[in-house]
Parts: C-alpha cells; structure tokens; sequence
C-alpha cells in the first residue's frame, strides 16, 4: 500500500519551473496542461467554456505568517451542477505579490496564446466565461478600487457617499460600466493610480490591469459579483442576522435574551437533508456570525430555514427577510426563468426596508440591483458558486509541515494536485434515476432521482418531497416517500390528506409565480396525518421538501435547486 497519496494519483514528487516574483514565489503549471489532463471532451464539443477563479488564502503554518494566491479553474458543463476545479497557478509568499502583474502575466500570456492561435484541447476551442472572485480579489485582479471606496461598483457608475463611518448607496444603479471605457482607463476613480515620471514629468497615471491583455474578455460583464456563497451568504445574511440579534441602536431593538434562547432552540430540532452540509446548526446562534467557517449555516437559513424567523422578528424584519428569501429562490433554478425578471422586484422591495430599518445601503445591499442581469448571463445561483472553488482551497494551513524538506509551495501545490485527481469526476457519469438498498419484494428504499435531489425512506429528514397535482390550477402536493421500483421507474409515496400555502409571495407577477414557490403546512398542524399511498411517475416530482418545526405546525419549504431544468 502506498504511503503517499502523490503515488496513488500520479502527481510528480517536485514540481517545475517556479520563479521569484517580488513578495514570494510562483508556479505555474498551465492552463493547456491543466485541460488536457481534466477535460477529455467525451461529448465532441466544439468549444469548452471555462471559469477562473483568483483568490488569497490565508496560511497561519507558514514559517512565518504567509498567504497563498491560487489561480484555479473549472470547466462549465451544463449537464453537470457543480464541475470540480484545478490548479493553473500558485503562488506564496509573506505578502500578496507587490506586483500583480507578475503573478498574473504567465496565466494571461498562455491565455492570449491559446486564443490568438486557436488551440484546442481535446478538439475544442477554449473560452473564458467568468472571472468568479470574492470583492478584495476582484479588486485586486482589475486594479480598481476596493469595495469601500466611492467608486467601486464594478457593473455601474454609482457614486457613494460617506454615511455614519460606511459607504452609503442610492436605491437604483447608475449607468452602466462598458468594456471600451473600462479598456480605456476611462473611469476616474475607479482606476487605481500609479506614479509616472519625475520632476517636471511626473504625473498621475490610471493602473493598468494584465487582464487587459485578454482582449477575448468583457472586463465589465465577465467579472461577476453576484457569486452566491460571498454576496448572499458570508455577505448579506450574515449582516442580516446581526442586525435581527444586536438591533442598530435606533427603531431596531436587539433580540432578547430569551427570544434568541428560544430561536436557538428551534434551531436545534432541525435537521437538514442530506444535501445540506453540516446537517445540524451550532448550539448558539451568534456563532453564525463570527466563524467564517459556518457559511453554509447562512446558506441554508436564507434559501430553507429563515422561515422559522416568522415566531421570532417584527412583521417588517421578517417582511425584509422573505422579500431576499423569495428572490434568491426564483434565481436559484431554471425552472423559474421566465419569472428571472420579478426577482428584481423582490429585491427592491427587500432594499426599501433595509434602508427604512438600517438606514444604510452598503455594496452588497448595491450588487443585488446587478444579479437578475448576471443570472440571465451565467445561469443560476449554484451553476456559479465558489463552493468548488472553496472545498479545494480548505484548509490549505493544515497541508504545511515545516519539518519535510519539501519547500511550503512544493507542498501545497502537491496537495492541491492530489485534492483534483481525487474529486474528478467519473469517467463513466451517473445516469437518474439510480435507486439503491433493495427490498425482498423487488422494492428500493434509497432512489436518486436527479444529480443532488436523493429520496431515502429510512430518514425523516430525506423523504418528503413536492409532486404535480392533478389539476394545473391546484397547489402541488406534499407527499412521503415509502419506495421506489423500476422498469417501469415509479415512486411510491403518501400524500398529506389536507395541506395548504402558509406562505405566499407576491400575486401582482406577470407570468404569475409558479406555486413551488410557496411553503407548505398541513391543516391539522401534523405530519402525521397521511392518505393512502400512491404511485407517481419521473416526471410528476418536483423537488425536494425540507421539514422545519414552527409554532403549532409543521412546514415544508421546497429546495428549489432540486427543480427540474
């Protein structure tokens, strides 16, 4: 058995060339290299769309205190949710590199290379799609200002101003930002500033980004904001929800003691699907918004279980709430792309109170006006999480071990290396429904029945789910599953015997918004309460229900990522 992992996965002992770059080291593996060994183009695609991701990682095992910049990438499949990413560059050091443009010039070079020359990998044309960065990184990479700066909307012209220590926004974006003005250092302000010239000649100059060089790019609408996993989670609800718990010191009191011990309580008797990871929230709320490393409890309380908030917040906080729930969900799935557009309208209506209650619109209050046109552009929320991204990346500090003779980069890059081969995707895909644990009586308890929607009769948690009714004009209905069987493929389940809409958004849309939008709960405030079992075809099931405790009932919220595309 081998003792080392770079044995099992084929990755080189040492890696070459890497180069001195002013503030640390670098290595460059290779875009075309990276390709070829992740992306065989099984389908005979004529053009493969890739998005790149650039970010810091703190290492606090560096001999010294140190960061890690990746640049990584992944494939864009649209018969695959989340593709894996890998490695195309790598640099430490004590410091971010003092000059981006030594980081990023032999990714850009290659890059423009590969376009320029029309090199293909595996028979397909390679694009860019999307830059996906966190804000620091994104500013960074362009050379513009941060996002607490005046100017630092990378989608409109907004100014900001100064407002209680913090960057107050208007309600509505600006004109838009182009791609010719952009390329033409056109946006004072925006543009960082570089000394040129002495004496007489000197002057003050707009920076130019390495990424101008790729003139295959819009350097406006490629670079996305609207990444869900930092605006929408680490970003907004975790404001969200210190806002609801320590109040603002004006009209928005903090929550009592109490109050919060019996939020935390409710929170506790909740477990998530098997989808959602971590399943179960931490013990004290307030934790949610300290640790970083509980962002996926801010994901799930925004799209499954800050419905729960409802017993616990003043009308207008839970108004404020459910107006950013409703419009994340109807970006969450193409299922609901014809009604992309009202998501706007939740949004804005979320904005107003936010700014009656907070007084102050920040820049993620700001990036919410940008994200339907981002959506229209990229696809769904989850299509373009950094969470790939972010499971290669963590925790790159615990990979350190100063006591091997390895440098700190042959070691990460080694590791980042075997952490790719490992979570490739398999050569031979899964094909839905897969059902599993059979019965004597032919039956399967365990059916997957699309790429992240998995029904298990064994779990509370696993097996209710939402089906079509009968008649177009009536809600879908909230079922148990019991088994499943095949050939043909059908799905036995028990109905509630009464339910109906606990919550509903907005009837003025235009199409009106589909009924899976709505929250569930059955009359008599049971889940208990079950029909005889019925059979239900592929095509009757919607998606998956998760099951929250409320005062007196039971909810069932749908996982809108688990519609049908």
């Amino acid at each position: 058995m081998p003792l080392d992992l770079r044995v099992v996965f084929d990755v080189p002992s040492t890696i070459s060339p890497t180069q001195d770059i002013q503030g640390g080291r670098y290595w460059h593996r290779g875009l075309k290299d990276a390709l070829r060994k992740n992306y065989n183009n099984e389908n005979g695609a004529s053009r493969v769309d890739i998005e790149i991701h650039i970010g810091q990682v703190p290492l606090s095992a560096y001999p010294r205190k140190g960061v890690a910049w990746t640049i990584l990438g992944r494939v864009q499949d649209p018969q695959v949710i989340q593709t894996e990413p890998f490695l195309i560059g790598l640099y430490i050091g004590e410091k971010r590199p003092a000059k981006m443009k030594e980081f990023l010039m032999p990714f850009v070079e290659e890059a423009k290379q590969m376009h320029e020359q029309h090199i293909a990998i595996n028979g397909a044309a390679v694009k860019i799609r999307a830059f996906n960065c966190d804000a620091t990184a994104l500013s960074v990479i362009k050379e513009t200002a941060n996002h607490h700066s005046q100017m630092a909307c990378h989608k409109c012209m907004v100014v900001a101003h100064s407002k209680d220590n913090r960057m107050a926004y208007p309600m509505q974006p600006a004109e838009a930002r182009t791609d010719e003005m952009f390329r033409r250092l056109r946006y004072g302000g925006h543009h960082l500033e570089e000394d040129v010239g002495e004496g007489e000649n000197w002057e003050r100059v707009p920076m130019r980004s390495p990424l101008l060089d790729l003139t295959q790019i819009n350097m406006v609408e490629d670079f996305m904001v609207g990444v869900e996993d930092h605006l929408l989670h680490a970003g907004l609800m975790c404001k969200l929800l210190y806002n609801f718990m320590d109040g603002n010191g004006s009209d928005v009191r903090a929550m009592k003691e109490n109050t919060l011990r019996a939020l935390n309580a409710r929170l506790q008797e909740i477990e998530l699907p098997c989808e959602c990871s971590p399943r179960r929230f931490p013990e004290r709320t307030t934790n949610l918004c300290n640790l970083s490393a509980t962002r996926h409890h801010l994901a799930h309380l925004l799209k499954y279980v800050g419905i729960v908030f409802k017993d616990f917040l003043p009308k207008k906080l839970y108004d404020m709430y459910m107006a950013l729930h409703w419009g994340v969900c109807l970006l969450s799935s193409n299922y609901y792309r014809a009604n992309w557009e009202f998501a706007d309208t939740f949004f804005k209506d979320f904005l107003k109170l936010y700014e009656e209650k907070f007084k102050t619109i920040g820049y993620e209050c700001h990036c919410l006006t940008h994200l339907v046109s981002e959506v229209k552009r990229f696809g769904p929320l989850m299509r373009n999480s950094s969470k790939p991204f972010d499971r290669m990346l963590a925790p790159l500090e615990e990979i350190v071990d100063k006591y091997r003779h390895e440098s700190v980069l042959e070691q990460i890059a080694s590791a980042l290396l075997v952490r790719e081969a490992a979570f490739k995707q398999p050569g031979n895909p899964t094909v839905y429904p897969a059902v599993s644990n059979q019965q004597s009586n032919g039956t399967y308890l365990r059916v997957i029945v699309r790429e992240g929607f998995t029904l298990r009769a064994d779990s509370p948690s696993d097996c209710w789910f939402l089906v079509k009714s009968k008649q177009p004009a009536e809600s879908p209905r909230v079922v148990k599953f019991v088994s499943a069987s095949v050939a043909p493929f059908l799905v036995t389940a028990v109905p509630l015997v009464s339910q109906s809409a606990i919550f509903i958004p907005r009837t003025d849309a235009n199409p009106p918004l589909p009924k899976e939008l709505n929250v569930f709960k059955s009359y008599d405030n049971t889940s208990t309460t079950l029909n005889s079992p019925k059979q239900y075809p592929l095509e009757d099931i919607l998606c998956k229900l998760v099951v929250l405790p409320l005062k007196h009932t039971t909810a069932y919220n749908p996982m809108h990522e688990t519609l049908p595309n």
